[in-house]
């Protein structure tokens, strides 16, 4: 049963992809597009993290950080690479940190109370392999974000 489970879930992965990428190839040309958006954007400073996101500090905000038990105020904005905005607010919004995707969760421990900077989230950490109301499967997510308080 969890075989089958297992196979089902690949074969669902694999199909959302779209027809000429599996999920490695989309997680490769997520590496490098973000590697080339950071290259033709001229920034610097950046922290890349063992699962392929790349934070960029702009202003490291207070000591204290945010843990994902913490309930996060934050503005941003969210892109996709090729600068379509597809989300974002001006006005604070509250969540828990556990329940937002993996490239936030990672991500927003990097600033502290009224730090801001950029996340650079490939797929596999953001919406996958699939397609979104306004995100195309397997994009890479750009979110200029200011953490407001926790």
């Amino acid at each position: 049963m969890r075989l089958l489970f297992l196979l089902t879930a690949m074969g669902i992965m694999i199909s959302s992809c779209g027809k000429d990428e599996t999920p490695m190839e989309v997680d490769a040309r997520n590496d490098r597009e973000i590697a080339d958006y950071i290259a033709e954007n001229n920034i610097t400073g950046t922290i890349e993290t063992a699962t392929g996101l790349v934070v960029k500090v702009d202003e490291e905000g207070s000591s204290e950080k945010p843990t994902l038990s913490s309930m996060v105020s934050v503005t941003y904005e969210g892109t996709l690479i090729n600068g379509d905005r597809f989300d974002g607010t001006s006005t604070p919004v509250t969540f828990p940190l556990n329940g937002v995707i993996f490239g936030w969760q990672q991500g927003i421990p990097f600033f502290g109370r009224g730090g801001s900077g950029t996340l650079f989230i490939p797929a596999r950490l953001a919406y996958g392999y699939r397609d979104r109301t306004s995100i195309p499967a397997g994009s890479v997510l750009i979110f200029d974000v200011e953490v407001i308080d926790f």
